[in-house]
């Protein structure tokens, strides 16, 4: 069973999905015409204007991010708030949501909006270990987060690896992938070539290239389209961004995917 997980994703080309790039890296070069999608991210800093978290910022929402939408007209926006729990604070969720896109739609502006990792709840544990009980109980607070999902165009679930184990991995995307579908809304979740930084022996690690390999191929597959998000690295105790480095087996392989299943053109990849 376990073989036949990690190699569900046959190695073809995908119509019409996009491969975004959401890459954080120090020193990064350009990306232009390595058949990469262009995403916008929102972060806390960003949303919240360095005032309290407690509350939405809604006039940082109002004067700040919408008009930024506006101006540059991004196909897919993410907003990503991960200080409110999905299910407890919804209500703050909701509103954020609706002060943007009511503001974004009021000018006539058609970016399509979306939160990262809210929908559905974010839990490795359940799909993956086969008790029933525990699934049982994710899903249904995944039926719980449905009065979120209408306030959202896209869902943008989170699928970064917590551990270096291609057939828990796997189990886990297929499991969040056919969750976040039951919503009714395009489907692109987001993947990162290192291993998370909450696995305290092989956090921040970079995967082999077939196991990210079978990310990209399992996830496209599966979805509407792919994130890949990244980086980290921790020098002196801290965390920041890891610097870029040309032929890593990661990118090469990105480079290779995008090329035969990128929405973006692919000519003359010089990164």
């Amino acid at each position: 069973m376990l073989g036949s997980l990690v190699g569900l994703a046959p190695s073809v080309a995908y119509a019409d999905k996009p491969i975004f790039n959401g890459f954080r890296y120090n020193k990064m070069p350009s990306f232009a015409g390595c058949g990469l999608s262009t995403i916008k991210i929102f972060y806390e800093g960003e949303l919240f204007g360095g005032k309290s978290k407690s509350q939405p910022n809604i006039s940082q929402l109002k004067n700040v991010i919408v008009p930024q939408i506006l101006k540059k007209k991004w196909d897919y926006v993410v907003i990503d708030i991960e200080v409110w729990d999905e299910i407890r604070e919804m209500d703050k969720l909701i509103l954020a949501m609706k002060t943007i896109r009511n503001g974004v739609r009021a000018k006539g502006g058609k970016s399509k909006l979306g939160y990262y990792m809210m929908l559905p709840e974010k839990n490795w544990n359940a799909p993956v270990s086969g008790q029933s009980g525990k699934n049982r109980a994710w899903q249904s607070n995944n039926d719980k987060l449905k009065r979120l999902a209408k306030e959202v165009d896209v869902i943008f679930p989170s699928l970064y690896t917590m551990f270096d184990n291609q057939g828990d991995w796997v189990r886990y995307a297929k499991a969040n992938i056919a969750e976040a579908k039951q919503y009714g809304k395009p489907v692109f979740p987001f993947i990162w070539p290192q291993i998370h930084n909450w696995n305290k022996s092989d956090g921040q690690k970079y995967m082999s290239a077939s196991f990210w390999k079978t990310q990209l191929q399992t996830v496209h597959s599966l979805s509407n389209g792919v994130v890949i998000w990244g980086s980290m690295t921790t020098k002196k105790g801290r965390r920041g961004w890891d610097t870029w480095r040309s032929g890593m087996p990661w990118w090469e392989v990105t480079k290779d995917f995008a090329k035969a299943n990128g929405t973006a053109k692919f000519s003359g990849c010089r990164a």
